[in-house]
């Protein structure tokens, strides 16, 4: 193992992809004994603070993305530390991450080395950073780095990202989803392919975690095994929160026409998923062709594997069960 110098930094990195359970995920990983993970759940450094912080006026009254987030950060911790829901032996963590200046040492030194624990982060923007970034991460952490990387179908990716910003800029769900096929940021955070790629050229295929979002959905708490296995650390079994949602979103249905089109958009993408993961992808691949072919009439049930067209799964003889160990996927990517 080789890291820069100082703290070690974190051992794991949860890099997306966004909209696939990293929430679900985090929330899980920190009640583990032998797992410490930040109060902030995205930290944001490959992405955004590698090549240095804007100033801390800017960051209060700048128009960056970068400034829009942190004070979007810094309301959330506020808020929580008015109804008493901050930790008091979290203050000098929030006060080094939000006041402090960017660069390798200081985001090392977000993390304990506390002996026993294994520490990391998740940020869902990692899974679409550029090589000469995945090489810096290489650099500044360790050769040893542990990479998980969680996967929805595309179609409800979208539809999901879709919803969010709805419900950050009150924009036009419908219409959103639609053009979010043609976005750069949108699409590259549904090219699973390139991201396993990308992360692959500078670590080996086991120490990358491929995992669905129909693990969490089915099942959880094997797949919480096979993730603290992947990590060195103690499988527990059971997972008391393991059935509950995060960040769920109020729409029980996608509107049909929406989803059609995002199968048009997204086909060729999930068909060369399904190809290589294999898995739950051969369900999302099942779902795009269904959709171009035969739309149902009725609005679809969401998630899909709610929907009609895991009744027309079942009866292709091709369902019902789209789950799978990671070792299947783990043969595929090293094959």
């Amino acid at each position: 193992m080789t890291t820069a110098g100082g703290a070690p930094g974190p051992r794991f990195l949860g890099i997306g992809a966004q909209k696939a359970g990293t929430s679900w995920l985090h929330r899980q990983l920190s009640s583990h004994p032998e797992i410490w993970l930040p109060p902030e759940k995205e930290l944001h450094y490959f992405d955004s603070l590698a090549e240095g912080t804007i100033p801390l006026w800017q960051r209060a009254a700048g128009r960056s993305h970068e400034a829009t987030r942190w004070r979007r950060q810094v309301r959330r911790q506020l808020k929580r530390l008015r109804h008493g829901h901050m930790a008091r032996s979290d203050a000098g963590w929030y006060a080094r991450y939000f006041l402090g200046s960017a660069s390798a040492g200081w985001y090392r030194g977000l993390f304990p080395t506390t002996p026993g624990l294994i520490a990391g982060e998740f940020t869902p923007d990692y899974g679409i950073v550029d090589d000469a970034m995945v090489a810096t991460v290489r650099e500044e952490l360790a050769d040893d780095l542990r990479v998980i990387l969680l996967l929805r179908n595309p179609i409800e990716r979208v539809w999901s990202h879709a919803k969010m910003e709805e419900r950050l800029l009150g924009i036009d769900v419908e219409a959103t989803a639609v053009e979010m096929v043609e976005r750069e940021r949108p699409r590259l955070h549904t090219d699973y392919l390139a991201t396993i790629d990308r992360w692959s050229r500078q670590f080996p295929a086991d120490q990358v975690f491929v995992g669905f979002m129909e693990d969490i959905a089915f099942s959880p708490d094997a797949l919480l095994d096979r993730v603290c296995e992947f990590l060195g650390v103690t499988p527990l079994g059971t997972y008391p929160a393991a059935h509950r949602a995060v960040h769920r979103g109020g729409h029980a249905t996608l509107p049909t026409a929406v989803a059609t089109a995002l199968a048009h958009g997204l086909g060729d993408d999930i068909t060369a998923q399904a190809d290589r993961l294999g898995g739950p992808a051969r369900w999302w691949a099942f779902t795009a062709e269904q959709l171009r072919t035969s739309p149902p009439d009725e609005p679809l049930a969401y998630p899909l594997w709610e929907s009609v067209l895991w009744d027309r799964w079942i009866e292709s003889g091709q369902g019902p069960d789209p789950t799978h160990l990671h070792g299947d996927v783990l043969a595929r990517l090293t094959a």
